[in-house]
């Protein structure tokens, strides 16, 4: 992340270098220190660099900003495996009363519980259906589904890791 600040400041400064030298040129131009067809044309020219470094610098700030997400990514999930909660945000859920008590009694969704331990929906429906899937008995073929789903997704974790990285930045 350092390296990649670092490439986006001397990237910050290549970017006003080729634009005032663009603007240097059409100037040099349009005043006829050179024939004016050359300054206009290496002025067209410098325009042409400054929006190449300009789409390199946004290519690389997403990449810094990637960076930066994955980061705090694996900083939360590192804080759920040392049950560091701080470093985990806590999420409020909105329960009906019907399953308040059963809830409670089993810690699901305090600080901590299983909810909070296991959840990593970034959408307000992945969070619902995670909240649904904890307070709503399923079939028993529905638990084979999901714990066939749970085996194929824990044996590709790379893909799990682009995925909540994706997820956080909807």
């Amino acid at each position: 992340i350092d390296e990649l600040v670092q490439r986006s400041q001397r990237l910050s400064r290549a970017r006003g270098l080729v634009f005032l030298l663009s603007l240097f040129l059409a100037f040099a131009g349009w005043a006829e220190w050179g024939p004016p067809w050359l300054m206009f044309a290496l002025a067209g020219l410098a325009f042409l660099a400054f929006v190449a470094v300009v789409g390199y610098h946004e290519h690389l700030d997403d990449q810094r900003q990637t960076a930066e997400r994955r980061r705090d990514l694996q900083r939360r999930q590192l804080g759920r495996v040392q049950r560091d909660w701080k470093n985990v945000p806590e999420m409020k859920v909105d329960l009906a009363d019907e399953y308040c008590a059963v809830s409670g009694d089993l810690d699901l969704f305090f600080r901590g519980g299983l909810y909070h331990f296991i959840n990593r929906a970034h959408t307000p429906a992945g969070k619902s259906m995670l909240r649904d899937w904890l307070t709503t008995p399923a079939t028993p073929e529905e638990i084979e589904r999901r714990q066939a789903a749970v085996q194929a997704l824990s044996e590709n974790r790379k893909f799990c890791e682009d995925l909540d990285l994706h997820g956080s930045l909807l």
